[in-house]
């Protein structure tokens, strides 16, 4: 009698251990991972790029020479990753310590993380910290109207 509570107790512990695991599958399966640390981001995981490379899906283009040329021009440049939805691509919005902001499309992150690590810019995801108050309180300056003196 004790073997056969023995045997049912090892069996419950298997069966526990293969559905907890089974739900992380699961979770993996369907793209969801963990919470980024704080600071951090997350987005495309390694398993959904490689998905769309070989499926041959093609994000927007990027304008890598736009961005590096802004983060060079400006002082105090921080990037605000914003997730891919249906309406709009990936995009990065980048601030510089003035408040003054630009938008660019991404195909991938994968450029920015890049760039981050190379030139010390502080990347944060735009759905979970929000934009800083300086860039909603950022005026730029107005556009040169054609119109000549009247």
């Amino acid at each position: 009698m004790a073997r056969m509570a023995g045997i049912l107790i090892v069996l419950a512990v298997v069966a526990i251990i293969v559905w907890s695991f089974s739900g992380v599958a699961r979770g993996l399966a369907a793209g969801r991972r963990s919470r980024a640390k704080p600071g951090h981001y997350e987005f495309d995981s390694t398993y959904n790029k490689a998905y769309r490379r070989i499926k041959g899906v093609k994000g927007p283009s990027e304008d890598q020479e736009g961005i590096l040329q802004f983060i060079e021009s400006r002082t105090g440049v921080e990037a605000f990753l914003e997730p891919k939805t249906v309406a709009h691509p990936l995009s990065v919005v980048l601030v510089a310590s003035d408040g003054e902001w630009k938008r660019f499309e991404l195909a991938e992150d994968t450029y920015i993380r890049h760039v981050s690590k190379e030139l010390g810019i502080p990347v944060f995801d735009a759905a979970r910290v929000g934009y800083p108050q300086r860039m909603r309180d950022y005026k730029r300056p107005p556009k040169p109207t054609d119109e000549g003196p009247a």
